[in-house]
């Protein structure tokens, strides 16, 4: 199983609604890849992702697990169809966006068919994982040794 990841501009950030947008998502995901709702909805958060190479500063995050493998040819028409419902439907155009299929993380496998509140435990300790891990690599000292 895939993991589908949409970053959006801070632009178009700060015009949908986070849950709305979530909802909106899922709905017009399942109508491009022409099945029915199979995606599950993951967690909304702050991240930070590229685009094309370069940082973008705290794109929102929108993860969801698909159902079924996607093959690239039908990643790329996913991409394409899901920027243009989306710019449609929200009214806007997205000017900057990846869409991208990634290997479902260990900690996720065993998600498919549960609730957001039944995953909010797992999410919350993973969230904490990253933040260790960031807090650690923060300790270390910066810079080149002569």
């Amino acid at each position: 199983m895939p993991l589908l990841v949409l970053t959006l501009t801070p632009a178009l950030r700060r015009q949908v609604d986070a849950a709305q947008f979530c909802n909106d998502f899922a709905q017009a995901a399942a109508r491009v890849a022409g099945r029915q709702k199979k995606f599950i909805f993951i967690k909304l958060a702050e991240g930070e992702l590229s685009f094309g190479g370069q940082l973008a500063e705290r794109a929102w995050l929108l993860e969801f697990v698909a159902a079924e493998i996607v093959t690239e040819d039908r990643t790329a028409a996913m991409s394409r169809g899901l920027f243009e419902f989306l710019g449609s439907a929200l009214g806007t155009s997205i000017e900057q966006g990846v869409i991208e299929f990634r290997p479902l993380q260990p900690w996720a496998s065993g998600t498919m068919g549960m609730t957001y509140a039944e995953l909010e435990p797992q999410l919350r300790e993973r969230a904490a994982q990253r933040r260790a891990e960031r807090e650690g690599q923060d300790d270390k000292p910066r810079g080149s040794k002569l």
